[in-house]
Formats: structure tokens, C-alpha cells, sequence
């Protein structure tokens, strides 16, 4: 953690300064710009460069360094916290530097944790569905999210029906995209693997079960009571954080579910073979 802190400290040296030159004292519009890219482009050359990482002492994965810096950017671009521009009080002032530390540190904090995260040694399978999950559902629940938390008059959001039904099915499309890619490397056998045909169709009934039964939520039918649960659970345009929680809870269960289903269709297809698996040769997740 040590070395965690002196790599963000460095971090802050290198990426403050020129945006805070650029617009003399304040960071905003094109400085702001110069500041995301910076906050993403230094670390990756430090980690990069062999001789200073040795020297730094951490260890950030690149491709989640880049994630981390991609979702953290999305969520505080489309957060409810604004702060009105007035470059005459400090207030001001101290709020937007704090903002923008808070971002560089969550953003990296993020990424460190989830390079300690994924170089786990034990892989069980309920740690495969966060680790599917990490990936696949943030980024559209955030958005999703953002559409139906703040407050709108119930007229004014039907007039607004049709855009709304647009770009939801649209972060439906990057959901499932995101969950297929996620499920198809989370669980594709290595070249050491000797049944990877079970392994492939183990991946297609896993995908099949998730995406079956968000479609049947979707444009399926409910019973009442279910429906009118849905205002509780999730109350949209009300400014209620269940918008993003809500989401979250219910893919992730469902993403459980098939993966957990898809684990004892392998299990069986190996039962009904008479095969047991060599000890050198675990369920490779």
C-alpha cells in the first residue's frame, strides 16, 4: 500500500500542472480534456517502462488500468454533483481540485484493486461470476442508471418515450455484448484442456440461460404482482439510487444462475462419462 501511495503522489505531481497552467489556475473545458488524458496516458507509459516499474513497486494491470479509467470517467461525467463555475471563489476552487483528486484516486485505487483481485491463486466459481460480472455490467448500469434517477414529471417523461425506449435498447445491446464477451473469455478452456467441446457447449447454455431470461423480463410476460413490485424495487425518475442497484443485484443473479447451471452441465456430461478429472487438470475457469 506503501508503494501504492508514492506511485498516486507521483501521479498528482505529473498530471496537475500542466492542465493547471493551461487554464490558469482552474481546470475546465480543454484543460479538463488535458487532464482526463494525461490522468490516463502517464500511468500507462510509468507501468510500461520496465526499469521504472521495478523502481515504483507496483503492480497495476495496464488493460485494467485502462478499464478502470474508462468507467470512472463515464461515471463522474454523468454524476448529479455539479459545481457552478466561478473562478472568483475559492470555495470553488478547493471543491474542483478536491473532485478531481477524488476521481485519480478512486480511478487507480480501482485498477490496483482489481490487478490484486484477478492475480488471485484460488478460482472458485462464485469469484468467476464477479469477475464476469466486473466487466459487463457496470458501464451499462451506470448509464441506465443515469437516465431514470433524476426527477421528471410523468407527462414530460412520456413525451420523451420514444428517445428513452431508444437508448435503453441500445445499453441493452452493450449489456449483452458485454456479458457474452465476458462469459466467452471467462470461461474458454486453455490449449491444455482435453474437452472442449463439453467446455463450448457449457458456454453456450450458460450465455443462452442469461440472455433467455433477461428477454422474458423484458418482453416476456409478469405476473401482477411482480409488475407492480417493479415501482419498489425500482422506482425510476424519482431520484432513487435503487435505479443502480436495483440492475446490478438482479444480472448479477441471473449471471449466477447460469454459470452455476452451466458448472453442472459439465458436471453431469463427466459423471455420465466415467471421467474424473487428473489432479494437474482442475475445472479450469
Amino acid at each position: 500500500m506503501k508503494n501504492f501511495l508514492r506511485f498516486f503522489v507521483l501521479m498528482i505531481l505529473m498530471v496537475f500542472p500542466v492542465p493547471l497552467v493551461m487554464g490558469q489556475g482552474f481546470i475546465h473545458d480543454t484543460p479538463l480534456k488535458v487532464f482526463l488524458g494525461l490522468a490516463l496516458l502517464i500511468p500507462l507509459i510509468l507501468l510500461s517502462v520496465g526499469g521504472i516499474q521495478k523502481s515504483l513497486e507496483v503492480k497495476i494491470h495496464r488493460g485494467l488500468l485502462f478499464y478502470s479509467w474508462v468507467f470512472w470517467t463515464v461515471f463522474f461525467a454523468l454524476g448529479t454533483i455539479t459545481v457552478p463555475y466561478n473562478p472568483e471563489a475559492w470555495a470553488f476552487w478547493i471543491v474542483h481540485i478536491a473532485l478531481l483528486l477524488l476521481y485519480l484516486f478512486i480511478y487507480m485505487v480501482s485498477a490496483f484493486c482489481l490487478t490484486t483481485w484477478f492475480h488471485r491463486k484460488q478460482k472458485p466459481i462464485w469469484s468467476k461470476v464477479i469477475d464476469m460480472s466486473i466487466f459487463a455490467f457496470p458501464l451499462p448500469v451506470v448509464l441506465m442508471g443515469r437516465i431514470f434517477y433524476d426527477e421528471i414529471p410523468p407527462e414530460v417523461a412520456m413525451l420523451a418515450f420514444t428517445a428513452i425506449y431508444q437508448l435503453i435498447y441500445l445499453l441493452v445491446l452493450l449489456m449483452v455484448a458485454l456479458t457474452m464477451a465476458s462469459i466467452v473469455f471467462s470461461m474458454m478452456p486453455s490449449t491444455q484442456y482435453h474437452h472442449k467441446t463439453v467446455r463450448i457447449l457449457q458456454i453456450f447454455i450458460t450465455a443462452m440461460i442469461w440472455l433467455g431470461v433477461n428477454v422474458y423480463v423484458i418482453w416476456g410476460y409478469l405476473p401482477q404482482f411482480i409488475v407492480d413490485s417493479i415501482k419498489y424495487v425500482m422506482p425510476l425518475f424519482v431520484n432513487s439510487p435503487l435505479v443502480y442497484i436495483t440492475p446490478l443485484i438482479f444480472e448479477m443473479s441471473i449471471l449466477a444462475i447460469a454459470v452455476y447451471a452451466g458448472y453442472g452441465f459439465e458436471k453431469l456430461v463427466f459423471s455420465k462419462m466415467n471421467t474424473q478429472k487428473k489432479e494437474d487438470e482442475p475445472i479450469e475457469w
